[in-house]
């Protein structure tokens, strides 16, 4: 019998800087949220990541089906890393089977520093991509995934927002509850040299480990511009995958 190794809650909690007025988009993007596992050895489940449905609108055969979930890029490059099996959840007592489709980034564990040392790091549980000295990330910071279920899903939006736009995200920090943030967008290209989040949106919204791989939505129109990859400690500034790399690439994949 599988034992889950994090403890959660079902309630949705709202927090962030921006005003309230927004609850009707959050009660609309929370049933596409997913929470991503990892089974690890005697089939313990460990929290990974968050992830989300996406809409069949896109315009790519590779996702023209009923079952395809978005994370992070590093979360599947880890996942990989490490060569464990993946299942998901949305109410914390259901788990299914998901397959990997494709993910854009790879990690490679640098000379020194083993398996073990990540399998730790992911055990430890509140982690960031940015947190792994041992760890040499490369490509573009998303990955889609392939569940065997239906359900609700979010619309993305390839287009840049304007500084100012008020956002939401929707993603189990820590693991430990769905939470709803809200915020502001700050900035279309992060200035992060020499890491592959460089040149990234840029805002304003409250997350923590765990976070990763949650939409980040355009509170206005409901839809999806940034799959969340990385924050900054200390701050509430965090940085997102604009969602037209992940367009771009399942347009790709589709023509091979």
């Amino acid at each position: 019998m599988k034992r889950l190794l994090v403890t959660f809650f079902t309630v949705l909690v709202l927090a962030g800087s921006a005003g309230a007025g927004y609850v009707q988009q959050f009660e609309k993007v929370e049933p596409a949220v997913w929470r991503l596992y990892v089974m690890g050895g005697g089939g313990d489940l460990f929290f990974l990541c968050s992830s989300w449905a996406l809409g069949a609108e896109v315009e790519a055969a590779v996702v023209r089906d009923k079952s395809t979930l978005v994370t992070a890029g590093h979360c599947a490059a880890i996942a990989e890393a490490l060569g464990v099996e993946y299942r998901v959840t949305r109410d914390g007592k259901t788990f299914y089977e998901a397959k990997l489709k494709h993910t854009a980034m790879t990690a490679t564990i640098n000379q020194g520093f083993s398996r073990e040392d990540l399998l730790k790091v992911i055990r430890a549980g509140k982690w960031s991509p940015r947190q792994f000295s041992f760890i040499t990330f490369s490509g573009e910071d998303w990955a889609i995934l392939e569940i065997g279920v239906d359900g609700p899903r979010l619309v993305p939006d390839a287009r840049t927002p304007k500084i100012g736009t008020d956002l939401l995200m929707v993603g189990y920090p820590g693991g430990v509850a769905k939470m709803g943030t809200q915020g502001v967008f700050g900035t279309p290209s992060l200035f992060l040299p020499g890491e592959p989040w460089n040149g990234y949106f840029g805002y304003f919204l409250p997350s923590l480990g765990g976070s990763s791989g949650s939409p980040v939505v355009d509170a206005a129109s409901g839809r999806v511009i940034a799959i969340h990859v990385i924050g900054f400690v200390g701050s509430d500034i965090g940085g997102g995958t604009p969602i037209k790399l992940l367009v771009d690439g399942l347009e790709k994949l589709a023509k091979k």
